[in-house]
């Protein structure tokens, strides 16, 4: 049955009153999103393998290739909100590395799509993601699952249908109840933040010794003074000033609230790394730093998440001058709480981006320390290499996951990493002794590439992530709550989420099918549930013993080169009184059970 006909079909049934329409399990209605090629010595069927047994779809894994891999139903789903439903298991995946697609399409043009994880089960669990109301202009939505790294894992799927939205009713929501306990007792006081632990439980405590829960807001979109805006965080009881603030004027307002003996705010300070700044960072073997598909005039700006080239002496320098001139500022002030140590930078195939200049010079003497000689290298790699300096001019990449070749990149992908690692830590503590360093602050779509070299973060005091829920239920979902669990279980150490929010759709920053902001996947249809959502998400944090931390992204919604709503306020400065009368009542709940005995 020709497409256009089935998914008129589909929606008549929909709308005549029938809940799920099963989708297709057939190896004829799926493909691969682009063709499969022969690369190295992997014949292109065996790059990315999927099968249909019975009534099971079972995708991955996927060893070979540059791009990501989605194996894509042939059958347009209906053209209309809805909700993609079924059952899934994991083998040899972690949390969230199995994906699912709902793209949104006007003829062969993308218009914006959404995508969700899995968690990790290996029992048969069922899973529901929202197709939400198609943009204007949409005529076809796509569905497709996948990977964004290559993975020797697997994800199953059966009983796929098509069928009604979610419920997402704020009057059927069970709200989840505040939890947190375990408080430290009989702190002495001291002369900066620490961390402590009661059991399982993880606190932050201040120099008087009294445990908190950091619970901080970005100040991006906010035109106020310190003292203009200190009404509202503290009305709403936060008492962190996260990204996007001015250091100093915060500084200044907090040394007049000491004066005045008044509460200060906590700062903290995200060592900056970007592509751009006067040193190299980590780039593939054209040239690309990670998510560029072609060179820019000027790496400035760029995909702005690479890696410093940690063996470039100038970041090394420009590093240090940065912690330096914030740890004269604030050496002796009590309310500085924490560094962050980057921000976001991309752990993603990063085996591939061993180029700049730094790296490819240590790389060549890994490789010279490895092998003895260049036959023994090809050896190993199966090349035909006639010296350990026509691989420094050539620049091969490893494409396929196994094999010496893959191991050697991978095995100095992690020499970059401890590095990096090694030396940021080794500057703070020299630079502001005693501080809490907190990791870079990772982003949470990035699987593999970060669980994988987990164990190389462990010097550090506590894991920075960066958090958007996908707000397909209230509260966090099973992969975000597993994805957060297994970060602590890998290292032992407390969380900090520096970045979490939830957007809605009547802020009407959503309407322009042009200008589909990244967080449109995200969406809540109401400012209600939006707020409901909120205190959902950040009672669910709380509740987490290891996290000490959450931090709301962002004052002020974007509404200029990007429209989002993120934010407690409108870009007009307008209140969005809902989620902020939702996040007060969580906050306060929270610094009351800090200060329960």
């Amino acid at each position: 049955m020709p497409n256009k006909l089935l998914s008129i079909l589909l929606a008549l049934i929909y709308i005549s009153g029938l809940k799920a329409q099963p989708l297709p399990i057939q190896d004829e209605q799926w493909q691969w999103n682009h063709p499969l090629v022969a690369v190295e010595d992997i014949p292109a069927d065996q790059t990315a393998v999927y099968d249909i047994t019975g009534k099971t779809l079972t995708v991955g894994p996927w060893i070979a290739g540059k791009t990501d891999v989605r194996l894509v139903l042939r059958q347009s789903l209906p053209v209309q909100e809805g909700s993609v439903r079924g059952r899934f298991r994991t083998d040899d995946l972690y949390p969230r590395e199995g994906n699912i697609w709902i793209t949104y399409k006007k003829g062969n043009r993308t218009l914006t799509e959404t995508n969700y994880w899995f968690g990790q089960s290996q029992r048969w669990q069922s899973f529901c993601f929202p197709v939400l109301p198609p943009p204007p202009g949409c005529d076809r939505i796509e569905l497709s699952f996948g990977f964004h790294m290559k993975t020797p894992g697997r994800l199953q799927l059966r009983d796929l249908t098509f069928g009604s939205p979610i419920d997402m009713d704020p009057s059927k929501a069970k709200k989840p109840k505040l939890q947190r306990k375990a408080i430290p007792t009989d702190i002495p006081s001291g002369q900066k933040v620490r961390l402590a632990q009661n059991g399982n439980s993880w606190w932050l405590v201040d120099a008087q010794g009294k445990p908190f829960f950091s619970m901080g807001c970005a100040m991006y979109g906010n035109s106020h003074s310190p003292r203009e805006s200190w009404s509202t965080l503290s009305t709403m009881a936060f008492n962190t000033i996260a990204n996007g603030s001015n250091l100093e004027q915060w500084m200044a307002f907090n040394e007049e609230q000491r004066r005045d003996a008044a509460p200060t705010v906590f700062q903290f300070y995200r060592v900056n790394t970007e592509v751009g700044r006067k040193y190299d960072c980590l780039v593939d073997r054209d040239g690309l730093h990670p998510g560029e598909t072609e060179k820019p005039e000027a790496d400035v700006g760029g995909f702005n998440h690479a890696f410093p080239d940690p063996f470039d002496p100038r970041w090394e320098e420009d590093a240090r001058q940065q912690v330096r001139r914030v740890a004269q500022q604030f050496r002796d002030k009590p309310y500085f709480m924490a560094w962050m140590a980057a921000n976001e930078r991309s752990h993603w195939n990063l085996y591939r981006y061993v180029w700049s200049p730094g790296c490819a010079r240590e790389f060549d003497r890994y490789l010279r320390q490895r092998y003895s000689s260049i036959r023994q290298l090809n050896q190993a790699w199966g090349t035909q290499y006639t010296s350990f300096e026509q691989i420094q001019e050539e620049r091969p990449e490893p494409l396929v996951i196994r094999g010496a070749k893959y191991e050697d990149f991978n095995n100095f992908s992690r020499v970059i990493l401890r590095t990096f690692n090694q030396k940021i830590l080794r500057i703070i503590h020299e630079e502001d002794p005693g501080r809490l360093v907190f990791t870079n602050r990772f982003m949470i779509h990035e699987v593999r590439g970060v669980f994988d070299n987990l164990d190389l973060y462990k010097g550090f005091d506590g894991i920075a992530v960066n958090i958007y829920p996908s707000n397909n239920q209230w509260g966090l979902n099973q992969g975000e709550r597993q994805y957060l669990q297994l970060m602590h279980t890998l290292t032992g150490l407390p969380l900090m989420i520096c970045e979490w929010s939830v957007p809605a759709i009547d802020s009407h920053l959503y309407d322009n099918p042009e200008r589909l902001d990244w967080s449109y996947p995200q969406v809540m249809k109401t400012q209600q549930q939006r707020a409901l959502q909120s205190a959902c998400v950040l009672t669910d944090l709380c509740n987490m013993p290891y996290v000490v931390g959450a931090h709301w992204f962002t004052w002020g919604d974007f509404n200029g080169t990007r429209q989002s709503n993120r934010g407690l306020f409108s870009s007009e400065g307008t209140p969005w009184s809902q989620v902020q009368e939702a996040l007060d009542e969580v906050n306060r709940a929270v610094s009351r059970a800090s200060s329960a005995k």
